[in-house]
């Protein structure tokens, strides 16, 4: 049996090292070239290790150039409408041991067309500036996505292995991203219907979006968020990264992550903004909402230059809790186990503070009927008889409140 299994191993290495000499041997690259003179509306676009790469034709011509490897060969014919193109690898399954990527150009004699759909083991996909197409599907095993200045009826782009880039892209329908291993980049991208993003392992980047409905998702990697406008719900989540979310607005946001910072600022829910981290900090700056829920189990808690419709609800394990020129025109209700609470000028209607063993310390804006209680602690603050309720309960730690002048 171990003999048998000695000469398979021999045969297998043979073969590869044959294939190796084979490919060594055979010509660099074989140029072929077809005109496309039928009519067609939809594309489909089927490719064994190739680049492809779609432009628009400066001689109004549709034709194809393929730089191609030894062994790869390039049909195209045109039936029901429909461009059919085809790069396929025909050498010995023996040869096909050793890869190496080949090159397909598309050159389109009109802006509007049909479907799109490209499909391809290896290789990169570039689509150039200028094209509208009905619903695009574009998928590859390994290789990059870029799109530039293209519109769609509707978008998918699914990679195993390999960066997404789309940059000035419109949809009018949904536009879907996915990738196992790949970074996520987006910028100037509209859509009347969803987007919806997931990533594995990479990074998410995504900048002056516009769309019904926005959801991210990944397991590792950072997402970042800018300039973002969503009619609908606002979705991130990630299991260890950073989440990153600059100048934008939606109609409810929800952020997640279980290992990782929060950095918010200038951004705006108009309904309930919801944030949770396992461990990770979360900083907020000048953010506004229908209401705003931050539960962090390990990490602090920011808020500065917050303006809430309604409540604040911050709750924290293991962590401090800081608001800064921070309103809720109802509650703020603020719970850390093991972790001061620091006030600086912040208010609302009513107040309700508890915490373990931590201090609670700060000003608030308006007069309060103080309820206080501290069981190992000393409590300071204005014997106020008018305005809101504030109740502050801790365990072991010092209550030290006052209003401030402004």
């Amino acid at each position: 049996m171990k003999r048998k299994i000695r000469l398979l191993t021999l045969a297998v290495l043979m073969l590869a090292c044959l294939a190796v000499l084979a490919s060594c041997s055979a010509p660099e690259e074989i140029t072929h070239e077809r005109d496309v003179t039928e009519n067609f509306s939809s594309i489909r676009i089927d490719v064994t290790d190739t680049d492809v790469t779609i432009r628009k034709a400066t001689d109004g011509k549709t034709r194809l150039e393929g730089a191609l490897r030894y062994g790869r060969t390039l049909t195209a014919e045109v039936a029901d409408g429909a461009l059919t193109v085809t790069v396929e690898d025909t050498r010995p399954v023996w040869m096909r041991l050793v890869t190496r990527v080949s090159g397909l150009t598309v050159y389109l004699a009109e802006d509007v067309y049909g479907d799109l759909t490209v499909v391809g083991d290896t290789g990169d996909v570039m689509v150039g500036t200028g094209f509208s197409f009905g619903d695009t599907l574009i998928d590859i095993s390994t290789g990059d996505v870029a799109l530039s200045s293209v519109f769609a009826e509707a978008l998918t782009v699914d990679v195993s292995t390999g960066d997404v880039a789309l940059s000035d892209v419109s949809a009018f329908g949904e536009v879907s991203v996915k990738t196992s291993t790949g970074d996520v980049a987006l910028s100037d991208v509209s859509a009347f219907g969803e987007v919806n993003v997931k990533t594995s392992t990479g990074d998410a980047v995504i900048n002056g979006l516009s769309a019904a409905s926005l959801s991210v998702e990944g397991s590792t990697g950072g997402l970042s968020l800018a300039d973002t406008t969503v009619t609908g719900a606002l979705i991130g989540k990630r299991t260890t990264g950073d989440i990153n979310l600059a100048r934008t607005c939606a109609d409810s946001i929800t952020l997640t992550a279980s290992t990782g910072d929060m950095e918010i600022s200038d951004t705006t829910a108009i309904g309930a903004f919801t944030v949770t981290t396992t461990t990770g900090e979360q900083d907020y700056t000048g953010v506004g909402a229908a209401s705003l829920t931050a539960v962090a189990d390990t990490g602090r808690v920011t808020l500065s230059g917050a303006a809430i419709a309604g409540d604040i609800t911050v709750t924290t394990s293991t962590g401090e809790i800081r608001l800064t020129e921070t309103t809720a025109a109802a509650q703020i209700k603020l719970c850390a186990s093991s972790g001061d609470v620091d006030l600086d000028r912040a208010d609302a209607a009513e107040l309700d503070i508890r915490t373990s063993s931590g201090h609670v310390k700060g000003t608030l804006l308006t007069e309060k009927v103080f309820i206080l209680r501290s069981s190992s602690g000393s409590i300071n603050a204005p014997e106020t008889v008018t305005g809101g309720k504030c109740k502050v309960v801790t365990s072991s730690g010092d209550i030290d409140l006052e209003i401030s002048a402004q």
